[in-house]
């Protein structure tokens, strides 16, 4: 990993100390400030935090000026606001867990493109609170809160349990912390409940910001941040205006077309969902807080469902291209007879290109020693001179057809990317709508792996169950 080209955030939090000086001392500017370039990398809060802190803590161990550890967080949030996080991503976008491409010069593993500096003792602290605050505003934890501590140790144990969420939809945290990617997830529904409304959001949303940042300068010990906050609480104005954009953004992509009324959003959800098998019975809310929970899990099904269309249809958008791409790498006449579209872009396949061009490389060397030993003998004839030269051309000849095929299977599977993307988002996204019919079923009995008292469909906001600390699920503001 070259220094400073930074693809990922999992590049920078790799980076290891003496890697992380020499990288602040390379952005050094002329009047001694440091500027490290992030912009295009989307971190998860959990990794602004450790990022932070590092950088905080390398700043305290060099004899420049201190890093303005705000602007980083700053420029990281932006920089993840202003990412198209729902669209499809550049040909060149690096290789992520849920694609299983893989080719030289990218990330050559499944288990590095997540990989992080793991902290259990932060991740159960972040996990618990997205748990709570997902139950708070109404959500269905994916299992039982009481397992945390479990899965959190051996996350792969519950991989079944934890499917519909595992990695799914793709953000900066890892695979297994579910809670975090299912409160993010809800509480993007809850925006496409305003927005299919006509409905704007609560106006205190720079008093919630700044009271967000304020909490993670405290948890980060950065005390010149806190007295920046306490001295001028509209500081976080660039960044809070970089967040409104990509809210506006969202408003505009989740805003269904050809619905002017609630009742034209409820009849096209349903016939979404029964396009999908889902036929129960609801009626939408004017106020989406005042629906029964089991109408908001019918909606957030319907959400669900949107999302799958939508991935379906950027996979028949693609298709042509990959099928026209797949095709004419078929016919370059390069494949070996066991290779298709899927072993190469295995880990395996990756290896066997690079064994091959290593041995058609070694096999190059020893050819020009060859020509240059029977050169170089006093009696050698013509025959050895032509079987010498004759080997020199065959072993070139088959540096070339391993360059090329190398070549050409690289570029299939970087301009297939968006297409494999698409597929597995496709096949993650129909889990996790499974999961969400089961929680929409009135026969449900279930939250979180325990037993309700009365039946989904009886319960309302004000009715629902107290969770394990004592908060009332009734609380609806986010």
């Amino acid at each position: 990993m070259a220094l400073l080209q930074l693809s990922t955030i999992h590049d920078f939090e790799t980076l290891n100390d003496e890697q992380l000086y020499d990288l602040i001392s390379r952005h050094r500017r002329p009047n001694g400030d440091i500027e490290i370039p992030l912009d295009g990398l989307e971190a998860s809060p959990q990794q602004e935090r450790y990022i932070a802190a590092r950088l905080h803590a390398a700043a305290r161990g060099t004899s420049a000026h201190a890093l303005d550890v705000e602007f980083l967080i700053r420029r990281i949030q932006e920089a993840a606001d202003n990412q198209d996080a729902f669209l499809s991503a550049s040909p060149t976008e690096k290789t992520t867990n849920d694609t299983g491409d893989n080719t030289r010069g990218d990330k050559d593993s499944e288990s590095d493109s997540n990989t992080r500096i793991p902290d259990p003792d932060q991740d159960l602290i972040d996990e618990t609170e997205a748990h709570d605050r997902l139950v708070k505003d109404g959500g269905r934890p994916l299992y039982p809160i009481d397992l945390l501590r479990q899965v959190l140790q051996s996350p792969s144990e519950y991989r079944d349990m934890l499917r519909p969420f595992w990695g799914h939809p793709r953000d900066g945290n890892s695979d297994c912390d579910v809670f975090q990617r299912q409160w993010q997830r809800w509480a993007d529904f809850r925006l496409w409940q305003l927005v299919n409304r006509g409905l704007q959001e609560d106006g205190n949303g720079y008093a919630a910001h700044v009271d967000e940042t304020r909490a993670l300068y405290r948890k980060l010990g950065y005390v010149d941040g806190l007295a920046k906050l306490d001295s001028n609480p509209s500081c976080l104005r660039e960044s809070w205006a970089a967040r409104l954009k990509k809210r506006k953004w969202q408003r505009q992509f989740y805003r269904q077309p050809g619905h002017t009324s609630l009742r034209d959003y409820e009849a096209a959800a349903k016939v979404r969902l029964a396009r999908h098998g889902f036929r129960q019975p609801f009626s939408l809310h004017e106020q989406p807080r005042l629906q029964s929970v089991l109408t908001t899990l019918i909606e957030y099904l319907c959400f669900e469902c949107w999302w799958y269309d939508w991935y379906n249809a950027q996979v028949k958008r693609l298709e042509p291209e990959y099928d026209a791409a797949w095709s004419e790498l078929c016919a370059a006449a390069i494949l070996e007879p066991d290779e298709n579209a899927e072993s190469l872009r295995t880990p395996a396949s990756s290896m066997r290109r690079h064994r091959e061009l290593h041995d058609a490389q070694t096999a190059l060397l020893a050819a020009k020693l060859e020509v240059e030993r029977v050169h170089n003998t006093l009696n050698q004839s013509a025959k050895q001179i032509r079987e010498a030269l004759g080997k020199l051309r065959d072993a070139k000849a088959r540096v070339d057809f391993v360059e090329r095929r190398d070549a050409l299977i690289t570029n299939f599977i970087r301009n297939t990317f968006d297409y494999k993307k698409a597929k597995n988002n496709s096949a993650n996204q129909l889990i996790l709508l499974d999961w969400a019919k089961i929680q929409a079923s009135p026969t449900s009995n279930k939250i979180g792996g325990r037993k309700r008292k009365r039946p989904i469909e009886d319960e309302t906001p004000d009715t629902m169950p107290i969770n394990k600390r004592g908060a009332s699920d009734q609380a609806l503001s986010r």
